[in-house]
């Protein structure tokens, strides 16, 4: 089977909000510089029907996107080049991908909680504007003595790990699965009651 490719848009970089919105032609060029890949790999199939359900069903562990859905670009790799398809409203539709301006922007695991939700994780690029677009208003943050850092307002909360030099990186599969236990039903109030003892600070 043929290795492929997942690429995603990047909510930072999409200005013209090309994000889940569809196609109409076929070859119709997208605009690649706005896209960052989310997975490489072997996934048993070359279907793109069968690859869909893959990504929106079972997620290969090393699969840095969301469930695929309107505006991914599946690559498949051939020879003498790739073909690449557009997940459009229905079906796909094969199109020109230039994968020299794909961004090589980084994108990290976050755990995202909100009040009356089972906390989830969300992969969002490794930049703290990227932390506060997803949040909104009045953004505050705690810093714990753990490694975890979260930025919170009364809507939601985003936990990521902390890196060197004030710099994050991906929540591990273990600070991940504790976050979710921890805060399963918990209320975001609930949330900033335990930050008593962490450092505060206003943006």
């Amino acid at each position: 089977m043929s290795v492929i490719r997942i690429y995603q848009i990047i909510s930072e970089l999409d200005l013209n909000r090309q994000k889940f919105m569809s196609l109409k032609l076929e070859n119709e060029s997208v605009d690649s510089s706005i896209y960052a890949k989310v997975f490489e790999g072997n996934v048993g199939t070359d279907n793109l029907d069968q690859i869909y359900l893959i990504f929106n069903v079972n997620h290969p562990k090393d699969f840095l996107g969301h469930s695929l859905s309107i505006s991914d670009v599946i690559e498949i790799e051939g020879s003498p080049k790739s073909s690449f398809y557009f997940c459009n409203t229905f079906g796909f539709l094969e199109i020109n991908f230039d994968t020299t301006k794909v961004s090589n922007a980084q994108l990290i695991k976050t755990v995202i909680v909100e009040a009356d939700k089972p906390p989830y994780e969300k992969y969002l690029l490794n930049d703290e504007r990227a932390f506060l677009i997803e949040l909104g208003n009045k953004v505050e943050k705690m810093q714990s003595h753990d490694n975890l850092c979260c930025y919170y307002n009364k809507d939601k909360n985003l936990f990521v790990a902390s890196g060197e030099e004030g710099s994050y990186v991906s929540l591990n599969s273990l600070q991940a699965k504790q976050i979710k236990e921890q805060f399963h039903s918990r209320l975001n109030e609930e949330i900033k009651s335990q930050a008593a003892s962490h450092t505060l600070q206003m943006y």
